[in-house]
């Protein structure tokens, strides 16, 4: 059927719509990683050769074809350059033609901004058109267009590689307003090139109206900086955007959704399917995902195991070191274990002893030269970790703790032998990791054979406890910490991205036969705003699930992680670290202790780091610079980069006069 001629009064509105990457997006962030994808969906009979370096030669005939063009050209002639270069037969180059286009036609999906803004000229009584500088056919273009929902039969659609004029000369402006009988006042210009959609239409009087929102934001750029990583950054940030943009539309909400599909989504799925992989390769039969760092992993890798059949067996385990430490404690206790003070950084007496389920009033009376009562609550020093490891020395504080153990023991017990820890399969246990101590514990309280079997998976591993056993881990190990050299705030970032939404593992109880555990408050965590960073990486799991099983690059991977962590910490939008400045973070084995993770920064603090006079760290290790800085006032932004401007001065100097 012949297409109805458009009759368009001039004094009709115009709405022009850049096409990709303003109203169709693709599936990946580099359009060229989808070129492998080409050769499977054509004919090619007999060149091998040419497929497997079809990626590479498709590039350079693309090129070439624009050189010979004046960087116009059409798919046409792109592939006639490229069966110059390879010999391929007329029907290999249709095949692969035809090929490309629907491999386009495939990863494209509608962006929902700009279909609001489509729907909402509709409303105005606009008249639709599309502007493109592409080099697919028309026809084909308009056929995305169709089928995203986003262009109708009344629609117009202008590409450059039919009118051989282009939106980055603004030629193809000209086309539009010559066609439409239209002056150029008439004409509102919708895209998210800043040169082709926005300067050359303000140059000929078109209104021009910026939509980046399909733009790669901070995090999705950093995927792909530096080392091999294009396919796989190209797919991840790809992926990223998608959900990206069909987060929800509040301010907070929407930068918790974004930074969960931009930053925590991509990173647990690489160190989720590091797990899989590299069980599967071990052959084990069974993954526990311990509580609470491993609650992400473990919905993550439900969703990978769905889709790629890995054929695990994979569980989630209610844990933690308050839960298991004490509990494995043996019958014979002759010095403090590691444990007990883990994260020093605030830690008092009285906290370190509540690890091991003694009071300070329990035990007080019973030591001589007993201390006043603040004492005890005070941050523990050399002087005082001296007198804690004395004070567990003692026979009669040694029996609190073997009594508070064996009171623990038993529903712990009692709990791993219900969730099938003794059942004989051969398992690991999945957590971020740092030391192995809780795979230590956990080995001590199952039966030997049992313990034998455990592995554990980990993140990260800075030490491994000599009672741990085989370990493995993702990112970095005692032998190799080059990435925790380089990202030494990768733990505490790791952390704060892994966070469940319930509260730790206090205890266990038995409740109508079932041995059930007993969780802490979360209710900060939750008015946080923690479900919506969590829903933004169940879709970002299942997109990501979609796109099948690539090559499994571990160096590719820790790059990215490296990469987002990097910017995460040092460069994210400070919208974006004032939020997340609020993430309610806790240090303490116990839960007693949970702060934000941002603090701002006060006058007399600024003043401390330009004079060096009140100290050189009197923050926390673990309070965040760049959140700290977001949730600072503008002018107090501007003195705290003059402070530090002025110390780099003040330490350079000392440098050079060698005072130390």
């Amino acid at each position: 059927m012949p297409r109805r001629e458009i009759v368009i009064r001039p004094s009709t509105r115009i709405a022009s719509f850049d096409v990709f990457d303003t109203v169709l997006v693709r599936r990946v962030s580099v359009p060229s990683t989808l070129f492998d994808e080409i050769v499977s969906g054509s004919k090619l009979s007999g060149n091998a050769d040419v497929g497997r370096e079809f990626a590479r030669r498709r590039k350079e005939a693309e090129a070439a074809a624009s050189a010979e063009t004046g960087g116009n050209p059409t798919l046409a002639e792109i592939y006639r350059v490229l069966q110059a270069a390879t010999g391929l037969s007329d029907s290999e180059r249709e095949s692969l033609l035809r090929a490309e286009i629907e491999v386009e036609s495939q990863s494209i999906f509608a962006n929902p901004v700009a279909m609001k803004l489509i729907q909402d000229e509709r409303r105005r009584g606009a008249h639709v058109v599309f502007v493109s500088d592409m080099y697919l056919p028309k026809n084909d273009i308009a056929q995305m267009l169709r089928k995203a929902g986003a262009m109708l039969e009344t629609d117009e659609l202008f590409v450059s590689a039919d009118q051989g004029k282009t939106k980055a000369s603004g030629e193809l402006f000209d086309v539009v307003l010559e066609h439409c009988g239209v002056r150029a006042g008439s004409v509102v210009h919708y895209g998210d090139n800043l040169h082709s959609d926005v300067l050359m239409p303000s140059k000929k009087g078109i209104k021009a109206v910026h939509v980046a929102d399909a733009l790669l934001n901070g995090l999705e750029a950093a995927m792909g900086r530096g080392g091999d990583v294009e396919l796989l950054s190209s797919i991840l940030a790809g992926v990223s955007r998608r959900v990206r943009l069909g987060g929800p539309h509040d301010t907070r909400q929407r930068i918790l959704w974004d930074t969960g599909a931009s930053g925590v989504a991509p990173v647990l799925t690489l160190y989720t399917e590091w797990v899989l992989e590299t069980a599967k390769r071990l052959g084990l039969q069974r993954l526990y995902f311990v509580a609470r760092d491993g609650y992400l992993l473990y919905r993550i890798a439900k969703v990978l195991e769905g889709k790629r059949k890995y054929g695990l067996d994979l569980r989630y385990l209610y844990g933690s070191r308050e839960a298991w430490h004490l509990a494995a404690i043996n019958d014979h206790w002759d010095e403090s274990p590691s444990w007990m003070l883990d994260r020093a950084s605030g830690l008092t007496l009285a906290r370190a002893l509540e690890r091991v389920g003694v009071s300070v009033e329990q035990i007080r009376g019973e030591c001589e030269g007993a201390q006043p009562g603040e004492w005890w609550h005070q941050p523990i020093d050399d002087e005082s970790l001296s007198v804690l490891k004395s004070i567990l020395l003692r026979r009669n504080v040694q029996e609190h703790i073997l009594e508070a153990a064996h009171r623990r023991r038993a529903s712990v017990e009692g709990y791993l032998k219900q969730e099938g820890l003794e059942d004989g399969e051969r398992c690991a246990v999945v957590d971020l990791g740092w030391h192995a101590r809780l795979q230590a514990s956990l080995k001590r309280l199952l039966t030997p054979l049992a313990g034998e079997r455990l592995q554990g998976l980990y993140c990260g591993l800075q030490a491994i406890h000599e009672d741990a056993g085989e370990c493995d881990a993702f990112l970095f190990n005692p032998r190799d910490l080059r990435v925790l050299s380089s990202y030494p705030f990768l733990p505490q970032v790791m952390e704060m991205f892994g966070t469940a939404p319930h509260g730790s593992t206090k205890g266990y109880e038995r409740v109508d036969g079932i041995v059930r555990p007993i969780l802490g408050d979360s209710s900060r965590l939750q008015s946080w705003g923690i479900q919506t960073v969590h829903s933004a990486v169940d879709e970002f799991a299942r997109a990501y699930a979609e796109c099948g099983r690539r090559e499994w690059d571990p160096d590719a991977c820790k790059t990215v992680v490296g990469n987002i962590v990097e910017h995460w910490w040092k460069y994210l939008d400070y919208g974006q670290a004032a939020v997340w400045g609020e993430f309610p973070f806790s240090d303490c084995q116990i839960g007693k202790t949970v702060r934000p993770v941002g603090v701002p920064y006060s006058v007399s603090e600024i003043a401390t780091i330009a004079t060096g006079i009140g100290g050189t760290d009197s923050r926390d290790h673990l309070v965040w610079e760049r959140a700290s800085l977001a949730m600072t006032s503008r002018a107090g932004r501007a003195l705290w980069k003059c402070a530090s401007a002025i110390r780099r001065v003040r330490l350079a100097v000392r440098w050079r006069l060698g005072w130390r």
